[in-house]
């Protein structure tokens, strides 16, 4: 019960101290989603999905008539 206590304690002085939050005001709520973004302009990016439905499905292939 005390570590429980004691956890409680620690985790809400840690939370002030790194967001800087003054003991009077309460600290902001966690909503527990995360955003991940990749910028598709340069082509060394690589794409990630969770799920291959998202992903047309068509021939990837390169084609002759695109090589110039």
């Amino acid at each position: 019960k005390k570590l429980a206590t004691m956890q409680d304690i620690s985790k809400s002085f840690l939370t002030r101290v790194i967001l800087k939050v003054d003991s009077g005001k309460n600290p902001p709520g966690w909503t527990r989603e995360h955003t991940f973004s990749i910028g598709m302009d340069d082509p060394r990016s690589t794409l990630a999905v969770s799920s291959l439905d998202v992903l047309p499905r068509q021939d990837w292939s390169i084609r002759p008539e695109w090589i110039d």
